[in-house]
């Protein structure tokens, strides 16, 4: 009864918190005329692109809250069992040797980044294909796919980052041969070095090319090329802060039970074993007489 109620209190919790965060991103939407008019006066670029960037760094903010709120369903019911069975199969035809840790992971705050950078990796990698292909300059593509990625980003951290986040969170790890332990899913990681990889930022090194070509000014061109990053990565940065805190904070209970769900289907079809980490204490050196 008293777990039901729990349950009840954190749903509730859930409704009202997702009706606030819309309610301040509209809010923040709305603001963003009067912000412009007042920015525009100074008639410093950098004034207007510092404004422009803490404005969607707020509003991705509590987007991100809004999408992680809503995404706990989905990430109980579609992205834990998927995974769950992934790392099943994988076990079964000898990808990975998964096993359950008994002790309960504790993530780094650094995970963050690697979090974002799924959402912005994507970016980078379409711009560059593009560029390659067509005709227009890289920096023209790299603003509109932008533009086109941010209707895909409620995807993305759904589908994709929640599975990350399962994963570190997770007591599920795979054992090599050398005896080291890593994660379990062979095909997160390979999603992961084609992101990282293809998506490094230094991929967009041509687009300085272009700065430079058209202010003129090397110096001029690379505060532009940073900035033009910052307007991607910031954005990206704050949406997975908004989205832990909705899934993780707000929904911690359901979080939970969504790794327990993952868990289970590990350990209940892939026959996993649990393995136990004993921690050892230092002895103090003794002198021993001879």
């Amino acid at each position: 009864m008293g777990h039901k109620k729990h349950e009840l209190r954190t749903i509730f919790l859930c409704i009202i918190s997702a009706l606030v965060s819309l309610l301040f991103a509209v809010i923040v939407t709305a603001l963003w005329p009067f912000i412009w008019d007042i920015v525009k006066k100074s008639g410093d670029v950098f004034v207007v692109l510092n404004a422009l960037i803490a404005w969607l760094a707020a509003l991705q903010l509590l987007l991100g809250i809004l999408i992680g709120i809503v995404a706990i369903p989905f990430v109980m019911f579609i992205v834990a069992p998927v995974l769950g069975f992934e790392i099943v199969f994988e076990k079964k035809i000898r990808l990975t040797n998964a096993v359950i840790v008994n002790e309960q992971p504790k993530n780094s705050v650094f995970s963050i980044f690697l979090y974002s950078y799924i959402l912005f990796g994507p970016v980078v990698i379409i711009t560059r294909i593009l560029s390659t292909i067509g005709e227009q300059e890289m920096l023209q593509y790299y603003f509109i796919v932008g533009d086109y990625m941010k209707k895909s980003m409620p995807i993305i951290l759904i589908f994709l980052v929640s599975s990350y986040i399962l994963r570190d969170f997770s007591r599920v790890r795979s054992v090599r041969k050398n005896l080291i332990i890593y994660y379990p899913s062979r095909l997160q990681q390979f999603i992961l070095v084609i992101i990282v990889g293809m998506g490094s930022i230094a991929a967009l090194a041509p687009m300085y090319g272009e700065l430079v070509a058209i202010v003129g000014n090397k110096s001029l061109a690379l505060k532009f090329f940073i900035y033009s990053i910052l307007l991607g990565i910031v954005p990206s940065i704050t949406m997975v802060i908004g989205y832990l805190i909705g899934i993780m904070v707000i929904g911690k209970p359901f979080f939970m039970k969504a790794i327990d769900i993952m868990e289970k289907i590990v350990k209940k079809y892939g026959k996993v074993e649990t393995i136990s980490l004993t921690k050892i204490k230092a002895e103090s050196p003794r002198i021993v007489s001879v």
